[in-house]
């Protein structure tokens, strides 16, 4: 017993057992909301989005090439993943072991600009310990690729800029720095092209993030909603004592008060920012990062990894169980993010149906992204009851045009005298093949 619990914790069989989980999921797990949302990115390539960089829509383009199947779509994130975590087992088994108990890690794979946010963040930390103690001819080849990784980074998504705040706040005599100029200069190259992309837009993205996530919600809420999303991507069992060994560790070295202030400083910027909004589990990648490579350095390990395995094996076990229900259909989940996975293939063809000739036009990006990834046609979102989209900026630029006449609407608010459709996802959709104008005010149904 003690020879077959010896060889299932070996580093190599978690690994590939690892990998070989994702490409099974990636084959056959049914595409989310959010990677048919940014398939529309990789099909209207630009400089950049009305709310997100452009890296997304590229990684996704790269993996069209071989085909429009999920699997391939997911190809290149799958990719990156993997190229990731096998670095991760070669320079630092205890990180290893951490990374694996952890939400973020598995969901690494998705066409979404969270799984390269996942695989900068790591970057640009492992680089920058490189840059800031390798001295001499050496540093200009860290300096070269650190600078890579925060240019592209912030092409990916725009919160590895907190890690790179941070960085400074917690070393500010790194600004002092001939190299830190460099790779300043080279950074702000690599992202020039979407900056002015922003300019010509006046700075929608930005605007988006900044303005356009404010909700109604406030407080109490808000602030369990930041800690479940914690708990979540930092995993059940390593989140708490991840918070509790960061506090108590004694930086050693410039690099671990960076690591120890990113942590800290952004568990504070996001508590202050659930006040004004609700909180993404996915932002806090870049907190929870830098929090893992601390307590997994060697002068810091406050987690003795062999006695905690098992308690890892339960986390993994976890994930491992979520990932098997995003591959099985079931009539209702209690998770939306998981039920939203479900039934569009034959709910597609079941609202063409309906439709008939009528050209379809949708209310939100993601039944709109659903309906064209399924349909293989355009489905502009018309935006009448939600929050605007990259439809409003292709609209703009008339790759769509607003409709003047009698519509097929395909809506997941309440509209009179709809056709009501029931879905897994605990909602409802309502399809007015004959819609010409908002008949009444919409009531909420479904996301």
């Amino acid at each position: 017993m003690m020879t077959i619990k010896k060889t299932f914790f070996q580093p190599q069989v978690f690994l590939w057992g690892f990998i070989l989980l994702n490409l099974v999921t990636i084959a056959f797990m049914p595409i989310s909301h959010d990677e048919a949302y940014y398939t529309l990115y990789a099909n209207n390539l630009d400089w950049g989005f009305y709310d997100h960089p452009p890296l997304v829509g590229l990684f996704i383009k790269f993996g069209q090439i071989f085909g429009d199947h999920a699997f391939f779509l997911r190809l290149f994130f799958f990719l990156c993943q993997t190229g990731l975590i096998l670095l991760i087992s070669k320079f630092n088994k205890n990180l290893f072991w951490l990374s694996l108990s952890t939400l973020f890690v598995h969901s690494g794979f998705l066409a979404i600009p969270d799984s390269l946010l996942l695989v900068f963040t790591f970057a640009y930390f492992f680089l920058l310990q490189k840059f800031i103690f390798t001295k001499g001819k050496g540093n200009l080849k860290y300096s070269l690729l650190l600078a890579l990784t925060i240019g592209l980074g912030l092409l990916g998504k725009y919160h590895l800029f907190l890690a790179v705040i941070f960085t400074f706040v917690a070393y500010p005599k790194l600004l002092l720095r001939k190299e830190t100029l460099l790779v300043t200069i080279l950074s702000f190259i690599i992202f020039l092209p979407h900056f002015k992309w922003m300019i010509d837009h006046d700075y929608i993205t930005w605007k988006f993030h900044l303005f356009g996530r404010q909700n109604a919600v406030r407080g109490v809420d808000n602030f369990t909603s930041l800690i479940g999303s914690y708990i979540a991507l930092g995993g059940l069992v390593l989140s708490i004592p991840l918070f509790y060994f960061v506090i108590k560790i004694k930086p050693k070295d410039q690099f671990d008060k960076i690591l120890k202030l990113c942590f800290l400083g952004q568990a504070g910027f996001f508590l202050l920012l659930s006040f004004r909004n609700s909180i993404e589990g996915n932002w806090l990648l870049t907190m929870v990062v830098p929090g893992l490579i601390i307590i997994s350095r060697p002068d810091h390990l406050k987690i003795n990894v062999e006695k905690w395995k098992n308690y890892f094996l339960i986390n993994f076990l976890i994930l491992f169980i979520l990932r098997i229900m995003f591959l099985m259909p079931i009539r209702s989940y209690p998770i939306p993010r998981l039920a939203e996975l479900f039934q569009w293939e034959n709910l597609s063809v079941q609202i063409q149906d309906i439709c008939e000739d009528q050209p379809i036009y949708a209310n939100s990006y993601q039944v709109a992204a659903k309906l064209t990834y399924y349909l293989k046609k355009e489905i502009p979102a018309l935006h009448l009851f939600g929050r605007k989209s990259h439809y409003t900026l292709l609209e703009e630029n008339k790759k769509f045009s607003h409709p003047q006449e009698e519509f097929c609407f395909v809506s997941n608010f309440k509209i009179p005298n709809a056709i009501k459709i029931r879905t897994v996802f605990e909602g409802k959709l309502y399809i007015d093949p004959k819609y010409k104008s908002p008949k009444a005010r919409p009531i909420r149904s479904g996301w």
